[in-house]
């Protein structure tokens, strides 16, 4: 892979984490729901195999159904470093 591919990647990458920042100031947090392995892999950009090795090893939490894992959004998202927003409150 040449360096310009490699960086318009990472630059990319890095677009893209800052739309979904955004996107998290100006809108509130969406519900949790469950999210197939490929919805995983795109959040965490990484292959669905890495999602599935990660499932194995216990580093991430699934739940099976038949042959197929569906794991929690906000799991992902905190494991992808994406902070959930929390109101402070008030003692």
């Amino acid at each position: 892979m040449s360096e310009d591919r490699r960086i318009t990647m990472r630059l990319t990458r890095i677009e893209n984490t800052l739309e979904e920042i955004k996107r998290s100031i100006i809108e509130p947090e969406p519900p949790d729901r469950m999210i197939t392995v490929n919805e995983a892999a795109e959040i965490l950009h990484c292959t669905p195999q890495r999602v599935r090795d990660s499932i194995h090893d216990g580093s991430l939490t699934a739940t099976r159904n038949g042959r197929r894992y569906f794991l929690s959004f906000h799991d992902v998202r905190r494991r992808a470093g994406y902070q959930t927003i929390e109101k402070k409150q008030k003692i």
